[in-house]
């Protein structure tokens, strides 16, 4: 049998593989014995040619030795090289922020990337594949033989933004040379200013959930997803459908709500992640990080939002409704029940801002009509969508200047000048309404007055209070004055995220500021002017 291994090995006959098929006992483990010889000598060239005495011109640009480096499999960078990894993720760029702009499908967002390739070619001698495989010579080794360091990127198939730096070092036995070569890069990448290294891997995660996404996971728990739950505990909830409130999500979490980091996304889907400690008595003496996983998916009528949060099974589960009291600072129920509480009231507030400018789409049609039950309605709705933008509106107030007290009816005629005023063309009418609300409701503690909603562009809107009631101010010389407010509440669409209670103390001292970076300011003005020319005449 010995013989016939010799013979079949030094035969070279091409039809191995059928033999192994098809052949006797002694035949099939033959032609086995010897594909497995014939491997194991092919792998042998290629660590023989993977040691190159000396350096030459073997980093030279284009040689056949960074070719070679370039076309090894999976399976031979694990066979002949020791590899460590850790992965980063390109935080840079506003996938949303160019989607109406008419040159948008031409234009390339930055997430990153470049800074992060540019990064990997400074630190590496020599590219072997531009984009994706890099060389870094090290110095030699014991019995002088060469030793190098092969780094390559990897994009994560699941999450575009998400990319695994694999450290393949060849002929670096030891294990604190080859820690020390890789936090000398995570150094050079932690200063780039759109680069984050994850102090685990995360792609793993994102994968099961990506997977059980696309299988119908999420609402319903696909197969891959049901699989996940024993690791990664997970909550959903559905929210109105609006074309502004993905982006928003997804900005408001990247900035100043939570700080998550953006792995994925496109037009209709976002998934974002972050790490957490955990704020209970045990993790003082356990330290820990859980991943949490956010995800938001846009559907035909609605908008879905899937939570997850790796945690110990059986241990802990953030999203089951445990008394508070059992955790320090409310813990992980204090967070999801944070997120969904936001996500919820953008979704109304989202819903508000749409119904009152379709008002404008209301007045430009034609057929229109002026229904008491229908204005009505219309009425008590405004009423209720502007009490729901108001605390997270930019005020700006200016004091306009009345007759005093016996004039009669002279202050309710100048009122309705103003606001004739107000409404006439020299204001551009056509993205300036009044609103159907009753000048006798205080809405959200306002005064009795008339409401007015200007559309200033396609997202900032200011919601304009004329009170109708007198105040009196004393002016420098001593004598009295009758004024009443004019208020302009401006709502951005990207600010429906959080209250101005949210940040309570900044309000006051950036709210002019605001207000003039929005252009309310000039139009506030114009509308005095006028009015001190109706009440001069």
């Amino acid at each position: 049998f010995i013989q016939n291994v010799k013979n079949d090995f030094i035969s070279h006959q091409v039809n191995l593989q059928q033999r192994a098929r098809h052949g006797t006992i002694a035949q099939r483990a033959s032609a086995k014995l010897c594909m497995f010889m014939r491997w194991v000598r092919k792998e042998d060239c290629l660590d023989s040619y993977l040691t190159p005495l000396e350096w030459g011109e073997k980093l030279g640009t284009g040689s056949p030795f960074l070719r070679r480096l370039g076309t090894m499999s999976t399976v031979q960078r694990h066979r002949h090289f020791d590899i460590e990894s850790f992965e980063v993720v390109c935080v840079g760029g506003d996938p949303f922020s160019n989607q109406e702009s008419l040159l948008s499908e031409f234009m390339e967002e930055d997430s990153g990337e470049s800074e992060l390739l540019e990064a990997l070619a400074d630190f590496a001698t020599q590219i072997v594949t531009d984009r994706r495989c890099y060389v870094l010579k090290l110095p030699p080794s014991r019995r002088d033989l060469v030793t190098y360091c092969v780094i390559e990127v990897i994009q994560s198939p699941e999450a575009a933004r998400l990319y695994t730096i694999a450290l393949e070092f060849f002929g670096c036995p030891d294990n604190h040379e080859r820690v020390a070569v890789a936090q000398k890069l995570k150094e050079r990448l932690c200063s780039c200013e759109s680069v984050v290294l994850l102090p685990r891997s995360v792609d793993q995660y994102i994968r099961v959930v990506m997977q059980g996404a696309v299988g119908g996971g999420g609402g319903g728990g696909g197969g891959s997803l049901q699989k996940a739950r024993g690791f990664l505990h997970w909550a959903h909830w559905d929210l109105t459908k609006d074309d502004e409130l993905i982006p928003i999500l997804c900005q408001r979490r990247r900035s100043s709500i939570g700080n998550f980091w953006l792995f994925d996304s496109s037009q209709n889907h976002a998934l974002l992640g972050k790490f957490v400690a955990r704020k209970d008595i045990d993790a003082m003496k356990h330290p820990s990080l859980h991943l949490v996983l956010y995800h938001i998916r846009g559907r035909q009528d609605s908008v879905s939002v899937d939570i997850y949060m790796e945690t110990q099974p059986g241990y802990l589960n953030p999203f089951c409704f445990y008394p508070r009291s059992n955790f320090a600072s409310g813990g992980p129920i204090e967070f999801f029940e944070r997120v969904k509480h936001r996500d919820f009231e953008c979704a109304l507030a989202l819903k508000s801002r749409r119904r009152l400018l379709s008002v404008f789409a209301r007045e430009e049609s034609p057929g229109s009509t002026g229904n008491p039950e229908n204005e009505a309605l219309l009425a008590k709705e405004q009423e209720e969508d502007v009490s729901r933008l108001l605390p997270y509106a930019s005020n700006a107030t200016k004091q306009l200047r009345f007759f005093k007290s016996g004039a009669g009816e002279a202050n309710n005629e100048l009122a309705a000048l103003t606001s004739r005023t107000i409404l006439s063309a020299a204001f551009a009418s056509n993205d300036i309404t009044q609103l159907l609300i009753s000048s006798e409701s205080k809405v959200r503690g306002c005064e009795e007055g008339t409401w007015f909603l200007i559309r200033h562009d396609n997202h900032t809107l200011s919601l304009v209070h004329l009170a109708s009631r007198d105040e009196s101010i004393r002016t420098e010389k001593g004598d009295g004055e009758v004024r009443r407010r004019l208020t302009f509440h401006t709502v951005y669409a990207s600010d429906l995220y959080q209250t101005k209670d949210d940040f309570e103390s900044e309000v006051d001292k950036h709210e002019e500021e605001h207000a003039e970076h929005l252009g309310v300011s000039e139009f506030a003005d114009a509308i005095e002017r006028a009015h001190a020319k109706n009440y001069a005449r």
